[in-house]
């Protein structure tokens, strides 16, 4: 075991802190009373009782901000810091509880980080500095000393920002703390980490969504109809309530307690429905939309015979249920923060709400990066007032309030007056109608996790029953300044015609919509026409074709309200399906949202282009994927990207590129796989020379490939590792991604094969893989040298076995290769002869180029 040299970096570090000019304690020592309460009211680094202990903290104060700075010690190799494979900041475990056991007590990053975060919710600190140091013996027997910094706030408590990675500590000198406290603040402003951990988010939810769904696909006595309101039930009676002080109002039900009785009032239908009707008490919405709610939830709950035991299991379905739901989504919600909680719930699980009247295609709902995207290209801010027509499950609501409240912290810094802003917001700046009850409970539950903006959400017709007032109370017109919509397609104009109801209902704003393609090219010409003489389009932008599960052309259209078209009015026309990100459908995969890793820059760029233009862009590109031009107002079908291409007459360089290299290639191909002259050639090279038998198993040894799911990659034109698999095409690789870890990265310069389709290829660099593939490895001893032409001969060898392995099971793959006979070349000596092999290979490649090379020319 290494041993440990924390004294020595204790002693290193603390040398350091009294020449910062800073007050600052250590250990036992105080810095603040409030930071003492908190430490002294918190789990220890290992989850025991006792006062949690930093090994030093002092306070950066200029005057403006006053920010605690919390720092931990370790003293071995690679234990500054443990991260997830989003590179985030690891606290806490799969079921939202801190992780006690490896990242906090271990690493000096998450132990400070979770001081950090204590800090900054039992105070009244809005930020904390987190400082990690570590130390160890390098390979020439020399201490080093490694120290990084993360930002926490109490916007995200949990969420560890990085500040950067120091030599030492002087950085926290209080004649510099100026430059630092605007660092601090400047990484603060859009974090990669946020980016980071939605994506880690969306993941971690999709797991537990796709496991909860196979157990009630499996459950056939819960019904389709019946799973979502099972579902949300079940989720406010697993929640409780708690007050300001974190103590519970509502205690959450225990599945412990659905014992299945079948007397009046006790039943397990009976003890949800009871916890339910606390929870939505306690949440002080308005009591007839309580009423709603109640009505919906009992008939499913309460009267049908799902809280009755299965004979044979001894457990009603509902507690079946409630068990699965509180044991891993439950946990899974604590961990995910501010997303559209069930807006993903509905996505993964499409098939639980039964659509009436042939509407089922219209129930798609909107991904989070796209109602992120269009709140803030409706320039969202804390005063906006925002409408959604069409809501689902809330998601375009909860981008924006999530924004609203953003702009809040930013511009309010008296916390008394950001809490009256944010309630004032949650009450009175949302509003939102869903016509199909199933996805109208959906929404509601969605905004009450939000944190209660589901004051005016609204169980109506928005195209025939609404008239633009608030709702449940709240009186006079909502005073809408930006509308977000994902239509139902169906309707008319393809969905246009929410639109202009909606805009002719405001003053001034902004207004964005997502929509098929068609009704902007000809399917809602009337509609659009009406529209241009109140609103003005801004921007037209073609998003990925697979944005939706139903793989329709869409795109977004961005009006400025109140403003009619003119007919010089410029409006720009982008072309977004390069996103950054990768989408699949696969039932089994941890995510089907991959990120190549331009994803977050992707969209701020599109973002800053919309406002200011093409400029100094780095992905968009004017006049291929960005063209500025009008539209006619009175033609109403000629909003799309693709009207708007200007082709450039004048040839460049790249254009014959764009056209030679793919028929060359192709060329290539087939000049090497058909030409019966080209073989002839070939095989008139033979040169003769001494053999002799090898068996493989003295050449070669086999090793099985700590095996990648896709899924866990992130593949770019530009990923620096293969990834291989059993296809055998392509050189057995199936594309290329970025570096994943250390633990699954297999060394190049080795012979590969996939052991479905047998086929053996050479890997020249460092690879990942997929299951059931083998690195085959040359013995040192044997192979003096071992390069691509060498390679080649082998592969050609275990090629010729291909079939007599693949006749035998998987598992005997090992014994069967090592056994086989190979008749190899031999030097005078009866050596390995790697130079006639060398000179074999080379020998064919250079006849295979001088044969293209003659064919090209002709």
């Amino acid at each position: 075991m290494i041993k440990s040299i924390e004294p020595n970096v204790e002693l290193w570090a603390n040398s350091q802190l009294v020449k910062l000019n800073q007050k600052y304690a250590i250990q036992q020592g105080v810095i603040d009373i409030n930071i003492e309460k908190a430490l002294k009211n918190m789990m220890t680094k290992r989850g025991g009782d006792g006062i949690a202990r930093p090994d030093a903290q002092l306070i950066l104060n200029n005057g403006l901000s006053k920010i605690p700075v919390l720092i931990e010690y370790k003293g071995t190799k690679n234990k500054l810091e443990y991260l997830s494979k989003y590179n985030n900041v690891i606290l806490k475990n799969e079921d939202g509880t801190y992780d006690f056991k490896k990242a906090i007590p271990n690493y000096a990053v998450n132990g400070s980080c979770y001081y950090a975060s204590a800090v900054i919710k039992k105070t009244e600190f809005n930020e904390a500095l987190a400082v990690g140091v570590n130390g160890y013996i390098d390979s020439s027997d020399k201490p080093n000393y490694e120290v990084k910094a993360y930002i926490l706030n109490k916007k995200n408590p949990d969420l560890p920002i990085l500040v950067d990675q120091y030599n030492d500590l002087t950085f926290l000198n209080k004649e510099g703390q100026n430059i630092l406290i605007k660092h601090i603040h400047d990484v603060q402003l859009d974090p990669k980490e946020l980016h980071d951990k939605l994506l880690e988010d969306d993941e971690r939810l999709n797991r537990v969504l796709k496991k909860l769904n196979d157990f009630l696909r499996q459950e056939s006595r819960i019904r389709t109809g019946q799973r979502i309101f099972v579902v949300a039930a079940s989720i406010m009676a697993a929640l409780g309530v708690k007050d300001n002080n974190d103590n519970y109002l509502v205690k959450p039900l225990k599945p412990l307690d659905l014992t299945g009785d079948t007397e009046d009032g006790n039943t397990d239908g009976d003890l949800i429905m009871r916890k339910v009707q606390n929870f939505l008490k306690n949440t002080n919405i308005p009591k007839v939309k309580q009423e709603q709610l109640l009505n919906a939830l009992r008939q499913p709950i309460k009267f049908s015979n799902l809280g009755v035991k299965d004979s044979q299991k001894n457990e009603s379905p509902l507690k079946l249920a409630y068990t699965q739901i509180f044991n891993y989504l439950i946990p899974a919600y604590h961990m995910t923060g501010t997303i559209d909680f069930t807006g993903k719930l509905f996505n993964i699980m499409n098939d639980w709400v039964d659509v009436p009247d042939g509407d089922t295609n219209d129930v798609v709902l909107t991904p989070r990066q796209t109602t992120d995207l269009m709140a803030k290209l409706t320039r969202v801010n804390m005063n906006s007032y925002v409408w959604d027509w069409a809501l689902g499950s809330g998601g375009f609501l909860i981008s924006a309030m999530n924004l609203m409240i953003e702009d809040v912290y930013n511009n309010i810094h008296s916390p008394v007056e950001q809490k009256n802003k944010i309630i004032e917001i949650k009450h009175y700046h949302l509003l939102g109608i869903e016509k199909l009850p199933d996805i109208y409970v959906l929404a509601v539950l969605n905004m009450i996790l939000m944190g209660d903006g589901s004051s005016n959400i609204i169980n109506k017709n928005s195209l025939t029953q609404f008239n633009g007032n608030y709702a449940y109370g709240n009186t006079g017109k909502f005073p809408a300044d930006v509308f977000l919509l994902n239509p139902p397609y169906s309707a008319e104009g393809n969905g246009m015609i929410f639109v202009e109801k909606a805009l002719n209902k405001m003053v001034h704003g902004r207004a964005a919509v997502i929509v098929q393609d068609s009704a902007g090219n000809g399917k809602a010409v009337d509609i659009n026409t009406r529209i241009m003489k109140k609103s003005r389009l801004i921007a037209s932008i073609k998003m990925p074709t697979d944005l939706f599960k139903t793989n329709v052309q869409t795109s977004i259209y961005l009006f400025e309200v109140g403003t009619p078209q003119a007919n010089d009015d410029i409006v720009k026309f982008i072309d977004f399906r390069k996103d950054g990100y990768t989408r699949t459908n696969r039932k089994k995969a941890a995510s089907n949202l991959k990120d190549d890793g331009t994803a977050k820059e992707r969209y701020d760029e599109l973002i800053k282009v919309v406002k200011n233009g093409i400029s100094n862009s780095k992905y968009l590109k004017q006049n291929e994927t960005y063209f500025e031009d009008t539209v006619d107002p009175l033609s109403g079908k000629d909003w799309n990207f693709d009207q708007h291409i200007v082709v450039d007459p004048k040839l460049k360089e790249r254009d014959f590129y764009s056209s030679i290299i793919p028929y060359e290639t192709w060329k290539i191909t087939h000049i090497l796989s058909s030409s019966e002259k080209l073989y002839k050639k070939l095989i008139e090279q033979n040169i003769s020379t001494d053999v002799d038998e090898f068996k493989a198993g003295d050449l070669f040894s086999v090793r099985k490939n700590p095996s990648l799911n896709k899924d866990s990659l992130t593949f770019s034109s530009n990923g620096k590792y293969p990834y291989f698999t059993r296809t055998v095409d392509q050189n057995g690789i199936a594309g290329y991604t970025h570096y994943y870890d250390d633990e699954h990265l297999m060394p190049g310069n080795v012979l590969a094969v996939g052991l479905m389709g047998m086929r053996f290829f050479y890997m020249d660099t460092s690879f990942y893989a997929g299951q059931f593939t083998r690195s085959i490895i040359p013995n040192k001893k044997l192979f003096t040298k071992f390069n691509a032409k060498i390679a080649l001969y082998f592969t050609t060898i275990f090629n010729k076995y291909s079939e007599l392995y693949k006749g035998d099971l998987v598992r005997n793959f090992e014994e069967l290769f090592n056994s086989s006979i190979l008749e190899l070349p031999v030097d005078s000596e009866g050596e390995l002869d790697l130079e006639y092999i060398e000179n074999y290979i080379d020998n064919k490649l250079s006849i295979l180029v001088q044969e293209v090379i003659s064919a090209i020319d002709k």
